[in-house]
Parts: structure tokens; sequence; C-alpha cells
């Protein structure tokens, strides 16, 4: 099925080759996708920006002909498989999903913003604040029991418990 005469070669390829060689590789990413799991565009982690920027760039060069196809398919798969073994690795064993994954960071807590906290995370002010109204539809810290950054970079907010 992928001949040269079918699949083309990347110095001479058709407009209907290209075609055919982007609707197997839709197929071929949506494989990978379902083999690996859909966490991979779910949480977001390092490790899952990693593997879709890496996947993403070997298939292309698959469509336009740069990678052959075989070899190129087994270190997208290979990468894949990898993926999920390390991320069963860290859903398993807590100090490898920190050491690779990170940790949350405490940005407030106690009514009181963790300064050192932000500035050593790189996140402004506004950006914090930005993201309290964003995600909890408020400016005013007094609702919030605690903030965090998580390790997908987003900040979660506790809001505080009326009693």
């Amino acid at each position: 099925m992928l001949d040269a005469d079918f699949w083309g070669q990347a110095e001479s390829l058709s407009v209907s080759q290209m075609a055919i060689r982007g609707a197997v590789i839709f197929w071929v990413g949506y494989l990978l996708l379902r083999i690996g799991g859909w966490k991979i565009f779910g949480k977001k982690s390092a490790l899952d920006y990693v593997i879709i920027i890496v996947i993403g760039s070997v298939l292309s060069k698959i469509i336009i002909g740069d990678a052959a196809f075989f070899p190129a398919t087994a270190a997208c798969l290979t990468m894949v498989l990898f993926h999920r073994l390390i991320s069963r690795l860290c859903a398993r064993f807590n100090w490898l999903s920190h050491l690779l994954e990170g940790k949350p960071i405490p940005l407030y807590g106690d009514g009181q913003i963790y300064w050192k906290n932000l500035r050593a995370s790189s996140i402004s002010y506004q950006e914090f604040m930005q993201s309290l109204r964003l995600e909890m539809n408020t400016e005013n810290l007094q609702t919030i029991e605690s903030a965090m950054l998580e390790s997908s970079g987003r900040i979660s907010f506790i809001p505080k418990q009326n009693n």
C-alpha cells in the first residue's frame, strides 16, 4: 500500500499524495492517542507537553515526506509507550511525580500573599489577580482560603467555607 508511486516522495509530492499522507497520519495520530491515553491532553504536565510537541513534529515530517513512514511511526509509538510508562510510575511513586512533574507551590494562605513564592514562580501580582478574577469571579482575596500554583502552570483557588 505504501509504495513510492502511491505514497510519493518528498521532492515531488502531488496534492493527492499529500492529502493521502495527511489522512493516514490523522489516523496514526488518533491511534497513538488511544494507545497513550487521553491523559496526554488532560493534565498538561511538562511530560505531556514534551510528548505533544515531539510527536506532532515527527508526524508532520511524515506528511511532508521528510521522514520515512514506518521508522518515524515506530519512533512515535515508542515515545507514547514511554510516556505511558512514566505516567504510571509517577502515579505509583509520589517522589517520582514530584521530581518529574513538580509540586504545587503555595501562593496565598492565612490571609497573606506569599511574595517570595510569587517571585520564584515568575508570577506578577497582576497575573495572580487576573487568575483570581478568571477562576473565582472576584477580586476579593478575603473570600479565598488558599491559592496554589499547580504543576500544570494553573493557579488553583480554594474558597473559604462559610461557617
